[in-house]
């Protein structure tokens, strides 16, 4: 590898930016989206894995080169300085330059340098939405007989990704190395979960907000050891063994994988990699609880975890579920201690109450980038935008608030599903079977699912719940005790949106009644029912929430 091309990261293009304008600029390179993080927008590539991906190295790039922020003033003198103080950064990656290298000989970035040739595989493996040589595609039509090399550009982004969210299970390893502790690899510590990332005006602003106090001689984020390098400043080969975490730097360039690019040159001298070496990297201990020192991501506690596993797992996506409808865990507090919001979150609320973050960030655009699995396999890529309040975060009026709505759209989508089930025992009931329970069983399950009626009740409450959410911080009574409420008007408010939504989505069955009598009379039943118990849900919530939580 020792004529390998120069493909430099620092400054060749391979980040995806947006300007202020919201115009695609094209890719740079490391150190001029740094330059020029004040004037873009953000990154932004087509798959959310890499888009993540790309963040969390920045984010580690400024705490090492920044070795902080160590407190809130430090903190707000970047903030207020308008752009990234590049005399101290330039600094930095001088002094790291050639660990920047993508194809460098004995310290590749993100890379073991000595994973011989033999191992190639096609450079798809590295790709979640690219065929593997199995076949198995995502978004994807063309087959692995088809593959081209990607250019240096995409398969640094894609190594980035890979090492965040590569899946587990069955990987390649060298012939000497023993089956039992080689072949299997656990997955990428953030496959499971939901990267949560507030987002500013400007990339400067994004990154900052994703900077949370970095000082380890005082514990912060957590305890470090070492001197917690990141992944680009050690000089040991990544091996397939259980490591603990140096600290946070360590824990954002985790290498989970020992990977190697295999690159080629067009005749004009361009590099490309047409083949790839993924193998087992480090791993957690069993013992290792990540729950308290990943800052990106919400987690809940497992409820009677059994002897050897964690006691806390991440919120991660679920495939037919918006990730609105956890927003409990997001922002619960010390009220909740099964629950647990991102540790960023309260950094940002100790940023607000201490009058650092201006007012027009009271309430935060939120990304939360992530996959589906299904066992070893990625079912889909998920990219969501919610709203952060950051009064919200350990306000247990405001989560008991948010907690209420959830559950009442909750269960007013299982009205939706009961009135799709009610339709079909009717329109498929026998002659003369009034009341609609004669009917097969499966026939009915299947013409219920067919409808899909929460597929138009859900959506319509997407747009809803950010505007209830933004209102809550604002709306609080206090009673004749002396008591704060929350909610008082917002709860209603949403109560009246759900309610609109769900009649709306039953409303569909009218649609496909047709003009039979059969089909016109089970509707006429399922709506009738419907509306008794949605104005019965409706009224107890109401009840039970007269003058907010």
């Amino acid at each position: 590898m020792t004529d390998a091309p120069a493909y430099n990261l620092l400054e060749e293009p391979w980040i995806p930016c947006i300007d202020r304008d919201s115009e695609p600029v094209g890719d740079l390179g490391l150190r001029e989206t740094l330059v020029r993080a004040h004037d873009l927008t953000e990154i932004t590539d087509p798959s959310p894995l890499v888009t993540a991906s790309l963040y969390r190295l920045m984010v580690a790039v400024l705490h090492s080169a920044l070795d902080g922020p160590k407190n809130t003033d430090a903190w707000a003198a970047l903030w207020n300085a308008g752009a990234l103080p590049m005399d101290r950064i330039d600094a930095y990656l001088d002094r790291w330059h050639d660990r920047f290298e993508l194809f460098h000989p004995v310290h590749p970035f993100y890379q073991r340098a000595d994973l011989e040739a033999e191992y190639a595989k096609p450079v798809n493996i590295l790709v979640h939405d690219m065929p593997t040589e199995k076949g198995a595609t995502l978004f994807d039509h063309t087959s692995a007989s088809t593959i081209q090399p990607l250019t240096a550009a995409a398969a640094a982004r894609a190594l980035v990704a890979t090492q965040t969210f590569d899946t587990g299970g069955m990987k390649s390893l060298r012939k000497e190395e023993d089956t039992k502790l080689y072949k299997s690899a656990d997955g990428s510590p953030l496959l499971k979960g939901v990267v949560l990332t507030p987002r500013g005006a400007s990339l400067f602003e994004t990154l900052l907000l994703n900077l949370v106090r970095y000082d380890p001689g005082h514990d912060r984020p957590f305890r470090a050891r070492n001197g917690d390098p990141p992944a680009w400043e050690r000089d040991g080969p990544t091996e397939a063994a259980d490591v603990r975490p140096d600290g946070y730097r360590h824990l954002l360039t985790w290498q989970s994988r020992r990977i190697r690019l295999l690159p080629a040159q067009q005749a004009d001298g361009t590099p490309t990699v047409p083949h790839a070496i993924v193998m087992k990297g480090n791993q957690f201990p069993d013992d290792w609880d990540n729950h308290d020192k990943e800052q990106m991501l919400a987690w809940q506690k497992r409820v009677g975890a059994a002897s050897g596993e964690a006691a806390w797992f991440p919120v991660g996506f679920r495939l037919d579920r918006a990730l609105w409808r956890d927003s409990t865990v997001l922002f619960a507090g010390s009220g909740a201690p099964d629950l647990m919001p991102p540790p960023l979150f309260r950094w940002l609320a100790e940023l607000r109450a201490d009058g650092i973050l201006p007012d027009r960030l009271a309430t935060l655009d939120l990304d939360g980038f992530g996959v589906t699995t299904d066992q070893a396999k990625i079912q889909a890529w998920r990219h969501e935008r919610l709203v952060l309040p950051l009064a919200v975060i350990d306000n247990p009026g405001a989560i008991a608030a948010i907690r209420e709505a959830i559950d009442f759209a909750d269960a007013t989508g299982r009205l939706v599903r009961d009135a799709a089930r009610d339709f079909a025992n009717h329109a498929l009931a026998p002659a003369g079977d009034t009341n609609g329970i004669g009917a097969n069983k499966s026939s009915v399950g299947e013409l219920a699912r067919s409808l899909d009626l929460e597929a138009a009740y859900w959506p319509a409450l997407d747009p809803v719940f950010p505007r209830f959410l933004s209102a809550l911080p604002d709306d609080i009574q206090i009673d004749e005790h002396g008591n704060q409420r929350t909610g008082a008007t917002a709860l209603p408010d949403w109560a009246e949106a759900v309610c609109a939504a769900a009649r709306s989505a039953v409303d569909r069955l009218r649609g496909v009644s047709g003009d039979s009598a059969r089909t016109l009379k089970a509707y006429a039943k399922a709506e009738s029912a419907f509306g008794g118990r949605l104005a019965r849900q409706r009224r107890d919530f109401l009840v039970r929430n007269e003058g907010g939580l």
